[in-house]
Parts: structure tokens; C-alpha cells; sequence
């Protein structure tokens, strides 16, 4: 039955609120369950109330019937936005008779404050300032002003050049933390919009903020503290409209106030230290009497752009309880000491319930790793907490608010009787991004490393794609985040997380084109501040690229293609004969004895083919052949270099082969001695992998694609290091940092979560089809189970199940194995299609519904093996 269209979204979020696009882009999920159907038309209207909208009152926008089964990207096109303009809007579709849905539940987008000349707001902060080596007190801010009649809207636009918590009238304002997350502070700040209408009353109201020191003035990674600014600063503006109409705006200037807080110390990296004994109750409502405040300081900083947030927040994501109850230690001065093991390493903080007497000191330190004496092993990098006791009656709680630990154990030790800690939480904090994938399989081994490619992304995207939950690793490094990125959409959605972070891309552009290793820059860290080289700066290409295929983002192209294009000119003059030469990036480690040249050339070739494609799709033909040209010349230099006159290449590594087979650098009969060679380097490694994060994801796909599944599942199931499943024999809980002795590609090594749902699932994109033109609308079903592959040790896989929620919608695939038949079962969504190739390589072409396929293995008398669709949707 038709229904009405589901997952609305805009700007690939619900209903956000603040957004700066003028053209804003809405999609949804059609939602009809009948067989072969599809969306033959939409129609979309927008309304300014949402009792008009209910009525079917189009006053913004009514787009009327249009025939197209597009259902993303769609971009509104009614009146024009002005800054705070709320929109709700509907769609109902049309299905393959011309019939329509009923029309969906109503959406709403609001923008933000669009213009430089909206912000009123004034910056501002306390005459507190830290040094390079410790952080000064976190001040209060506050403001108090009155509301003289009912309330009928109230939004409040606020960030800082630090972190902040905001409350009105004693209630925080969102569950959101560490914003406005982490950007390059010397060119723009990102702004968070809450509706705070509820939050409001007629009479007194106060508006505060507490406001650490973040990103912007802390430890940052290999840095240490200040590398942006010295002193964390505010800016708040909250526009008020009432039900007479009247509309006021409160804004951050020289009327509001401050105080010092009870967090004497707040470092990202550090810890923080509390004293609970300073908390000031109610510092944040009307009744608190701020005698004895001072006013703020207003400041003007360098001029730099203030930009709405149009990716999901930064929040608490998970809560962990402990293993088993906590081993219990003495220190040398008889002090008790807990150590509580949480069963996974993550990125977050912890939460402890406590009942001891004021003035008692608890100090939380924390470890990815334990001895085996049971005490917490080093490096000891992962920051320390400290906490006074308030000395409350009943219990009390403490919980950091402006700090990050990487850690799976946790020491409590001070002044404390052990019945006084109630309660211990572990808080993982991530960007807070929905799931959109699931894979299991009857390995349990595979199962493990699945999740630990989660957790290792749920630890990794904060605001960022950080390298790694260990304090010196807590930045993003260019070359494994592009390579992460393909695999990291089949986990969760990163649409919007990975706007922002080509935003960060685009601002850390190089004289000249490239781009650093770390993005966002590291002002303070010089040995990172030279270009990232080939398989780092080259990540603005695949990033674009992966977001426009994944997602069908055309808009990313165009937006950033001159700086693409101004990347690949770069290159070219910076290396005139073609080969392009290594970086000297200190991240960057070639794990085998391959020439290093011989990469960065076949990343150039790879990288102008894709600027060529990108060209071709924007309709820019000119440069489609002036690229597809260049392409060409830097594939002859390459092969004039490195190819040798057998057909070998320079070096004989596995680098180099996966590279030239992958980009094809090879051809004839070239490409089956590379195969030939690939597979010796492999055997004589003993059937391990590179480590390389530039190569390593790489390799499957080429073994797949020569049709050597033999060996890709002998290297995927391989135990011994390196590898991808020896960590997860070894107890590790994520692809990195709680093994430190481990060879491996850190976040790159999750790209294996792609070969999991592409090859071994069989979910991908329809590589013949024009890509432009897909964002999974037709995917290709292709599993390839390890049928006829011996296992030398451990389980077999005989069955295997996943889902992936596309920007088209659901798709589910499952197979099992028994020694007679091969059985496939898949569901695709409606406005969707799919070729189905089974093992033995029969092809079928299938519309929306659940498919049910089997094969017989062996032969049916005439040694042909026997395909049939059991049944059919």
C-alpha cells in the first residue's frame, strides 16, 4: 500500500534549526511496500504556520506535481529566506499509475542568522588567562532581563572561541557538549540555534554561560596550550517575539557580568579540576542575586566569519556500567584506590555518585590499558580529574564538563571510604550520528572486529575525524580519515559530519594548493604545517567525491571544485616531469620497502582521473579533457619510471602492485605478472597485509576483482600480526590504542568494513551506471561467500546478514550456505533496483520488493551450475 513519505529531512538533518542555506535541500523516503513500484512524481508545499501548512495553505512554496523519481537533493523553491524564517513543509508522492500518497507528517527548517549585519551581539569574556602550561578558573556569565508579555518565540544563536555550557532560568539549554566544536578559529566559528521559547518567562529571566577553554586556547595534540588564543571568549544573541508581535533582541555586550566558577582548571587533554565546595546554586536564575559580579570585558577579535552548524552536535552517546565490581588497592599512605574496568576503550568522560564528608579530595585517573598486577599500565596521557567534595547530605555528583578522556579503566583514589562511591558511569561523547548500517555474519571473530570498527568511529568523530582516542592522537590526520570515510558511511551517517569537515578542508588550503596532514591546522605544531603528500592532501578530491556518490551531493562538487582544481594545478607545476616526489609528512610511513615516489605518482594519476571525473559531471568539458589529458601523461611517466621492461615495478612490493592494479597503471599481460607478483610478495610475508593506511584498504578490492577470493579471505581471517583480526584476538576493543605494540593503519584499518558490506554482503553501488545519476537509486547485490575457500583453522562462514539505510532507502541482503544449496534473500526499496549477480556469476535484474534466490552447489548433470529465483516481489 502507498503511504505517506517518511524520513524527512533537510540539509541531511531533522528539522534543524539555524541553518545559512538560501536554497536549502530536502529529501525523503518513499513508502510503499508493493512490488516494483516507484515514484513517478512529488509535490512538495511549504508554509510559513503550521496550521497553515495543516490546511494545505502553501504561502511559502507549492511546487505542484513534478514528474521525477528523485527523492534527495530536491532544493526549495519558494519565497526567499530571510534570516530566522521558520518553514514547515510536506510531500506526498505519485506512484507508478499516477497515484498520490497521503501527503507526510509535516517537517520544519528554520534559518539562521544570515547576515554579518544580524549579529548586534558583542564578544565577551573574564579577565582570566591561563599560560601555555596551565589553564586559568572557568568563569560564569550572565545577564538578567525582562520579558513584559507571553511568549510566542524565542531562539538563541550563541558560540565562543572556547566551549560553552548556556543555561536560562536554573535549565541548560541542550544536551549538547564541547560546542561549537573544533574549526580553524582564525577564519570562522561555527553557531548553535536553540529554541528556548519553553525556557522563558514573563517577568525576570537570565541568560548564562559557562565557557571553558576548548579547542581554542587548550592542549591540542603534539601542541601544547594556546594555539589560537589566550583567553576563551563568548557571543550570545537571543531573539525574543512575542504573542502581540513585538520582537527584542538580547544580546552579549558590556550589560553582562561574571564570576569565577567552582572549575578551577578545565583542559581538554589535562582533566579538569572541581571544587565543589565553590559550586554557587542558582547562579543562572532570576533569584540569585549576582552582587559582587564583574562586568565582562569586551572584545573585539581578528575579523572571522561567523558560520551557522549544519552538522548533528556533539553529545553523550553512550553510557557504560563497569565489568564487575572495582579491584580494591592501598596506596603507600593507606589512601584507598579503585580501579574499575568499563569492558571497551572510548573517548568521553565518567560520571561517580559519591557521599563523603566536604573537603575530601577524589582525583579520577585513566588507562587504556592495565597491568598484569592489575594497576594501570602506561603511558599515563589520558589527563586527571580532581575533585573537593561539596559535602552534601544526600549524594552528590561529579561529572567533567570541558575535558576528554581516551581511556577502558578508571582509578579513583583520595580521601574516601569505599562505601562513599555510590555509583560509576563511563560517558562516551561523540557527534551524535545516526546508524545506517548492520552487518553480522556467523564468524565471530568478524562480528568483533564490526564492532570494534564501530566504536573506533563512534570514538573517532568528535566534530572531527580524529586519528585516535589517545591524547597525542586526538586530531584529524588527512590520509586515514579520506581513506576511513567510504567504509565509515555503511556505519553511520556522515553526510553532514563530512560537509563540515571539507569546509575545514577548504579553509586549510597551502600557498600553492596543498594541504597540511592535520586539518584543522595545528597552529603551533611547525613539523605538521608543510603539505600532507600524496594519499593526505589529496583527500579534498576523495572526500567531495565520496560524498557526492554516497549521497548524490552535486552541490559539494561544484562548491569545492576550484580548490580541487587549484590542488591538481599545484601539483603539476610543483612536479613538471610528472613524478611526484614524498612530502617529508612525519605522519606518513611507508610500511614496506617501497619507492616513495612510485606512491605519490600513482596517487597523482588517481587523483587528476577523479578531478577529470568531477569535471565531466559538473558539465565542465574543457576541463574534463585538459585533466583526462594530464591524467594520461602522468600514467606514461609513471610507467617510464616504474614499470620495468619484464613488467615488473620498481621496489616489488605490495604497495606498488596493489597500487598499479588498482589505478590501472599495468596493462596486458602486465596485469596478470603484477597479480602473479602481488600474490608471491603476499605468500612470502607470510599472507599478511601492508599496514600501509595509504594501501592497505586497497588490497582486498584488487584480490576481489582478479577473482583471487581465495586469498582475501585467507588474509581477512588471518590471526597473527599484522593483521585485522590479531588485536581482536589479542582483547583489543577498537582498531587502535589499547594495543600499542600492534602494526596497524589506525582509522584506515576500518575500511574493512567496506569489503564486509561490498563484497562479503554483496551491497554496492552499480559501477555501470552513470554515477551521477545513482546515490544507491540501483545498486549491485554481489556476494561472494567463501565457497570452494579451504579454512585451515578456526570456524567457516556459512551465513551472512546486512542492511544499509541509503539517502534511497533500506536495503537488506542475507545468505547462508549448507552443503547443498547457496540461498540469497534480499529486500530492495521501493524507487529502487538491482542487479543481482549470484557466485556462479548468473545475473538478474530485480525491482522493489524481497527476492528469494538459490543456487545448487555442484552441478545439475550437464556441469552447469543451477540458478532460480525461488520467489519474487
Amino acid at each position: 500500500m502507498l503511504g505517506a513519505p517518511v524520513r524527512l529531512r533537510c540539509e541531511y538533518l531533522t528539522n534543524p534549526l539555524g541553518i545559512d542555506e538560501l536554497r536549502p535541500r530536502l529529501s525523503w523516503w518513499v513508502n510503499d511496500e508493493r512490488p516494483a513500484e516507484i515514484q513517478s512524481a512529488y509535490h512538495v508545499l511549504a508554509s510559513s504556520d503550521p496550521d497553515k501548512l495543516r490546511a494545505n495553505e502553501a504561502d511559502l512554496w507549492d511546487s505542484d506535481k513534478i514528474e521525477s523519481g528523485q527523492v534527495h537533493g530536491i532544493e526549495y523553491a519558494g519565497s526567499p529566506l530571510e534570516s530566522g524564517r521558520s518553514v514547515w513543509w510536506k510531500v506526498r508522492t505519485f506512484d507508478s499509475d499516477g497515484l498520490p500518497s497521503p501527503w507526510s507528517d509535516a517537517a520544519s527548517f528554520e534559518t539562521g542568522l544570515i547576515h554579518d549585519a544580524d549579529w548586534r551581539a558583542r564578544w565577551v569574556g573574564a579577565p582570566l588567562m591561563g599560560s601555555r602550561a596551565s589553564g586559568a578558573p572557568v568563569p560564569l556569565l550572565r545577564r538578567t532581563f525582562e520579558v513584559r508579555t507571553d511568549i510566542h518565540k524565542a531562539r538563541l544563536y550563541i558560540t565562543a572561541l572556547g566551549v560553552y555550557v548556556a543555561e536560562i532560568n536554573g535549565q541548560r539549554v541542550s544536551q549538547d557538549t564541547l560546542a561549537p566544536g573544533w574549526c580553524d578559529y582564525k577564519k570562522r566559528v561555527y553557531y548553535q540555534t536553540y529554541d528556548v521559547t519553553s525556557l522563558l518567562v514573563v517577568g525576570d529571566n537570565v541568560l548564562g554561560a559557562i565557557v571553558g577553554d576548548g579547542w581554542y586556547c587548550g592542549s591540542l595534540a603534539h601542541a601544547d596550550r594556546e594555539n589560537y588564543g589566550n583567553q576563551p571568549l563568548l557571543i550570545a544573541q537571543l531573539h525574543v517575539t512575542t504573542k502581540s508581535g513585538n520582537r527584542f533582541v538580547i544580546g552579549t555586550d558590556h550589560q553582562w557580568k561574571w564570576q569565577r566558577s567552582w572549575i578551577l582548571h578545565s583542559d581538554l587533554q589535562q582533566g579538569e579540576s572541581v571544587d565543589g565546595r565553590q559550586y554557587v546554586p542558582g547562579w543562572s536564575t532570576p533569584e540569585y542575586a549576582d552582587k559582587g559580579w564583574h562586568r565582562v570585558t569586551v572584545i573585539d577579535p581578528p575579523s572571522l566569519q561567523l558560520v551557522a552548524s549544519m552538522s548533528p552536535p556533539i553529545r553523550p552517546v553512550r553510557k557504560l556500567q563497569p565489568l564487575t565490581d572495582p579491584l580494591h588497592r592501598v596506596a603507600s599512605l593507606g589512601n584507598e584506590r579503585l580501579i574499575y574496568d568499563f569492558g571497551q576503550n572510548l573517548l568521553g568522560r565518567v560520571s561517580v555518585s559519591l557521599s563523603c564528608p566536604g573537603g575530601s579530595h577524589i582525583k579520577l585517573r585513566y588507562a587504556q590499558n592495565i597491568t598484569d598486577k592489575g594497576e594501570l599500565a602506561p603511558p599515563f596521557d589520558a589527563g586527571v580529574d580532581n575533585y573537593t567534595v561539596r559535602g552534601d547530605e544526600n549524594e552528590e555528583l561529579f561529572e567533567p564538563e570541558f575535558t576528554l578522556h581516551g581511556f577502558r579503566y578508571l582509578e579513583i583514589s583520595g580521601e574516601f571510604n569505599r562505601v562513599g562511591i555510590l555509583k560509576v558511569e563511563a560517558i562516551a561523547v561523540a557527534t551524535a550520528l545516526e546508524s545506517t548500517g548492520e552487518f553480522r555474519c556467523d564468524h565471530p571473530l568478524l562480528n568483533k572486529l564490526q564492532n570494534n570498527i564501530e566504536w573506533t568511529q563512534r570514538s573517532s568523530f568528535v566534530g572531527v575525524p580524529l586519528a585516535g582516542i589517545a591524547s597525542d592522537e586526538r586530531f584529524a590526520q588527512t590520509g586515514p580519515a579520506q581513506t576511513f570515510l567510504p567504509a565509515a558511511a555503511f556505519n553511520m551517517d556522515i553526510s553532514a559530519f563530512i560537509g563540515k569537515w571539507l569546509r575545514d578542508l577548504e579553509d586549510a588550503q597551502l600557498e600553492g594548493g596543498g594541504f597540511p596532514p592535520a586539518v584543522p591546522a595545528l597552529p603551533r605544531t611547525p613539523m605538521l604545517a608543510g603539505d600532507g603528500g600524496a594519499g593526505w592532501s589529496d583527500a579534498i578530491i576523495h572526500g567531495v567525491w565520496n560524498l557526492y556518490r554516497t549521497f548524490g551531493d552535486r552541490r559539494a562538487l561544484e562548491r569545492h571544485y576550484p580548490v580541487i582544481v587549484d590542488f591538481i594545478r599545484g601539483l603539476q607545476d610543483r612536479h613538471p616531469d610528472l613524478i611526484r616526489q614524498p612530502s617529508g609528512n612525519p605522519l606518513a610511513r611507508l610500511c614496506d620497502d617501497s619507492a616513495e615516489d612510485l606512491l605519490a605518482t600513482a596517487v597523482f594519476y588517481a587523483s587528476t582521473k577523479r578531478t577529470a571525473r568531477i569535471a565531466g559531471v559538473l558539465g565542465k568539458l574543457s576541463d574534463l579533457e585538459a585533466f583526462d589529458e594530464l591524467a594520461g601523461k602522468i600514467r606514461s611517466a609513471f610507467r617510464k619510471r616504474f614499470v620495468t621492461h619484464d613488467g615488473r615495478l620498481v621496489g616489488d612490493t605490495q604497495t606498488g602492485y596493489v597500487l598499479a592494479l588498482c589505478h590501472g597503471l599495468v596493462e596486458g599481460d602486465e596485469r596478470k605478472l603484477a597479480l602473479d607478483m602481488l600474490v608471491h610478495r603476499i605468500r612470502s610475508d607470510g599472507y599478511h597485509q601492508s599496514t600501509d593506511p595509504v594501501v592497505a584498504p586497497f588490497l582486498l578490492d584488487v584480490l576481489t576483482r582478479e577473482g583471487r577470493m581465495d586469498l582475501a579471505y585467507q588474509l581477512v581471517l588471518q590471526t597473527s600480526s599484522p593483521s585485522w583480526l590479531h588485536p581482536v584476538m589479542d582483547g583489543a576493543t577498537l582498531l587502535y590504542g589499547d594495543r600499542g605494540d600492534e602494526p596497524n593503519c589506525g582509522i584506515a584499518a576500518g575500511a574493512m568494513t567496506e569489503w564486509l558490506y561490498t563484497t562479503m554482503a554483496g551491497i554496492d553501488l552499480h559501477t555501470d551506471l552513470a554515477v551521477d545519476t545513482n546515490a544507491y537509486r540501483k545498486v549491485r547485490i554481489h556476494p561472494r561467500p567463501p565457497i570452494g575457500v579451504g579454512f585451515a583453522e578456526g570456524p567457516s562462514i556459512c551465513s551472512t546478514e546486512a542492511s544499509f539505510d541509503s539517502v534511497n532507502g533500506r536495503f537488506e541482503v542475507r545468505w547462508s550456505i549448507d552443503t547443498e544449496n547457496f540461498e540469497l534473500q534480499v529486500v530492495i526499496p521501493c524507487n529502487a533496483s538491482a542487479q543481482v549477480i549470484m557466485p556462479d556469476g548468473v545475473e538478474h535484474e530485480v525491482v522493489a520488493g524481497s527476492h528469494r534466490f538459490m543456487m545448487v552447489l555442484g552441478d545439475a548433470g550437464d556441469g552447469i551450475p543451477v540458478l532460480r529465483e525461488v520467489s519474487g516481489g
